[in-house]
């Protein structure tokens, strides 16, 4: 998340954040699922959410009132499913939030959002947008039982989990090893980079089995340095 400006406008405070941090594998939707997990968060009570297609001229909002969203919408799929494919869509919801009215307002495909609040009213927005960031790692694709290692062995967020998922999808080869070695499987021949294995640098060095395997990475990416590393007894991983 990064902020971006906050501006006192008449009664009102102003304030722009970039969710930049959202997951989502399909990103021309961002913003829409941004949208959603606003509407449907647990420490929300919603008034009411206005979709507008801008791309259809005289086209009138949609307009849900409260618990009617929820209602016809129980999923983040089934919302957008109906507006999804809408590029051009902006929306803009109102709710309390710590007994604060606030709005909030988006379009389609953009992490970018615009919040409203009273001048007088005192409110701290971080934990919400750092939540609907978390919330969204739910959504990927990963088989349950590598992101259940990674948060529950390795103790790492979701969010840390993922991405370190995602980092492992770019090395094919580094990644088939480590699933194997996390079956129980040994391989053959394992996968050496700069005169290293993974088992070898977990057992020389202070490294979990997936620090051995992120350091493998860290080799084929920046060998110079991380052989620099290795060479003062300080691997990073």
């Amino acid at each position: 998340m990064e902020f971006l400006y906050k501006e006192n406008v008449s009664l009102f405070i102003r304030e722009g954040y970039d969710l930049s941090d959202y997951y989502s594998e399909q990103t021309n939707s961002k913003g829409l699922r941004i949208c959603y997990d606003f509407a449907a968060h647990k420490d929300i009570d919603l008034i009411c959410a206005e979709i507008n297609k801008k791309e259809i001229f005289n086209a009138e909002d949609d307009i849900y009132k409260g618990k009617s969203f929820s209602g016809l919408f129980c999923s983040q799929a089934e919302f957008i499913k109906k507006y999804g494919s809408e590029d051009m869509t902006s929306w803009s919801l109102k709710f309390n939030y710590r007994d604060v009215e606030t709005s909030v307002s988006g379009e389609g495909s953009k992490t970018v959002i615009e919040i409203y609040h009273r001048r007088m009213w005192k409110i701290d927005l971080f934990n919400l947008l750092i939540s609907v960031e978390d919330q969204s790692y739910l959504n990927n694709h990963w088989d349950s039982s590598l992101v259940q290692y990674l948060t529950e062995e390795c103790k790492m967020t979701l969010r840390n989990a993922v991405k370190n998922l995602e980092k492992f999808e770019q090395y094919p080869d580094i990644f088939e090893e480590f699933k194997a070695v996390l079956s129980g499987n040994t391989p053959e021949t394992p996968i050496v980079v700069e005169g290293f294995t993974a088992e070898q640098l977990e057992k020389k060095y202070p490294l979990s089995m997936l620090g051995a395997y992120n350091y493998l990475i860290f080799l084929r990416e920046s060998p110079e340095e991380a052989l620099d590393l290795l060479r003062r007894d300080l691997p990073i991983m």
